[in-house]
């Protein structure tokens, strides 16, 4: 039976207040990880073999790694006020979030990527299309 439930901690040096492994969830694949960033925080990982989409919950963050620097990515006010902006990277990148102004919140979601994952790339959260799934109760928009 895995074990979906898990509660945010206080943040650790690098800002993490919840990881959730395919180890820790006994799941097969996925894990997922929330980073809480005071101003002028920022916390290093490295995708090793999995892929990586960095989604900028709240605040504003700057994403560095080879493949690139992208600046001010934005999420709501909140997690229910909009689209929030994401990057994508590959395997064997090496990358660091920085806070671009005051306190922002970053989810990174892993997942493995035996083909060599998808390139790497910004997500503008106002160009992702909304798509609705499932229907009465398990009726959700991702």
């Amino acid at each position: 039976m895995s074990r979906l439930r898990k509660h945010a901690a206080p943040p650790g040096p690098d800002g993490s207040i919840l990881s959730v492994t395919p180890e820790s969830a006994e799941w097969a694949y996925v894990g997922f990880e929330v980073l809480a960033l005071d101003a002028g925080g920022s916390a290093q990982r490295d995708t090793g073999e999995r892929e990586v989409c960095v989604v900028v919950i709240s605040g504003l963050a700057h994403v560095h790694s080879r493949h690139g620097e992208w600046r001010e990515l934005g999420g709501p006010p909140d997690p229910w006020s909009g689209r929030p902006d994401a990057a994508s990277l590959p395997p064997r990148t090496a990358f660091e979030i920085e806070v671009a102004g005051g306190p922002a919140e970053v989810g990174l979601c892993w997942a493995p990527a035996p083909r060599g994952g998808a390139p790497a790339r910004v997500l503008p959260g106002d160009e992702l299309e909304v798509e609705t799934r499932g229907h009465g109760a398990q009726e959700r928009s991702i």
